[in-house]
């Protein structure tokens, strides 16, 4: 009887040492898909991080061009782009005076931004608003995106450009061929606000200029 009874209790514990390491185990691979899943969380959110102060070093918004500051007039470049520096003569209202102009330039020698006194003058789609829009966008992306965008021509610059006063200080330059309207009417005043059913809205962004 005793020994039966000792068989039984070590049975018992059996049973029990079993239970225990299979409960182990089970937290053991809890533990580790969890420590797994939070890993990958952190993986994604750092990706996410990078991504977002990637993107920022080419937004453009009032006043500022990615790492460029109007106020400050400080010129930071971003990996693999250089700065020329310019002097060339110029001719405004019959006058002729000494221009100064900065371009950052790619690997490529491509132009991206140049620096007047005018401001900064964007070529590249690289830098875009906050909403996406960049250079080779459409004046049907620009009105999809701004509802009080409006177009305006100046024949002084001779250039057709829009706005919006949720974008301050900043203009989008359209081309010029996307005009349907007549000509004559342009030069009525130095600034004149154009009705979109003169221009092609097909036509494309070619510069942003930032002031």
């Amino acid at each position: 009887m005793k020994t039966q009874i000792l068989i039984l209790a070590a049975v018992i514990f059996s049973l029990f040492s079993c239970q225990n390491q299979e409960t182990n185990q089970t937290n053991v691979n809890d533990e580790a898909e969890s420590t797994s899943e939070v890993s990958e969380k952190s993986k994604q959110s750092d990706k996410q991080v990078a991504k977002t102060e990637k993107n920022s070093n080419y937004i453009i918004a009032e006043g500022k061009v990615g790492h460029l500051n109007i106020e400050t007039d400080e010129i930071r470049l971003n990996p693999g782009e250089k700065l020329i520096h310019e002097t060339r003569m110029m001719s405004e209202e019959g006058m002729d005076f000494e221009a100064e102009f900065d371009h950052i330039l790619n690997q490529d020698n491509d132009t991206l931004i140049t620096i007047d006194n005018y401001g900064y003058w964007i070529f590249s789609p690289k830098y875009h608003t906050e909403s996406g829009l960049h250079v080779n966008k459409s004046m049907a992306d620009f009105y999809g995106l701004y509802a009080d965008a409006k177009l305006f021509y100046s024949y002084v610059s001779g250039i057709f450009w829009m706005a919006s006063e949720s974008l301050e200080g900043v203009e989008f330059a359209i081309e010029n061929s996307a005009y349907k309207g007549e000509s004559d009417w342009l030069m009525e005043s130095d600034l004149v606000e154009v009705e979109p059913q003169h221009m092609d809205e097909s036509a494309k962004i070619t510069k942003i200029r930032v002031y």
